[in-house]
């Protein structure tokens, strides 16, 4: 649970990290070499009353909301597909990868047409 916990905390938070950043991008290197195209190979989408309530009530009490951002705002924004696009542009990434989550006991098990939903959204992305 302790591993898990930091997982949750880092995700949560870096779309906020993200926020604060000046805007300029980087584009992807590799061996300090441009890298044509990069591909996230690793999100997950969600929404927030799709989350156990255990794992509400923990995120709710681990987390600091300032200026009036509640939890089920930020991780609905975040996870959903133009949140997840958004976050895809900024990096200058063109495609990802969507993993549906199983994970019962922690964050819960997400379906296969809400997956198909999501991806439907964009689907050349």
């Amino acid at each position: 649970m302790r591993r898990i916990r930091h997982s949750i905390s880092f995700l949560l938070t870096l779309p906020v990290f993200a926020g604060a950043c000046s805007g300029e991008f980087t584009p992807v290197s590799y061996q300090d070499q441009p890298v044509a195209q990069a591909i996230d190979m690793h999100l997950h989408t969600g929404k927030w009353s799709l989350l156990p309530p255990r794992t509400q009530a923990y995120l709710a009490s681990r987390f600091p909301f300032p200026l009036g951002l509640a939890p089920e705002s930020l991780v609905d924004r975040t996870l959903s597909s133009t949140g997840i696009l958004e976050q895809l542009d900024d990096a200058g990434l063109e495609k990802a990868v969507l993993f549906a989550v199983y994970a019962p006991e922690s964050v819960g098990v997400t379906k296969n047409q809400f997956m198909i939903d999501t991806i439907e959204e964009a689907p050349e992305r």
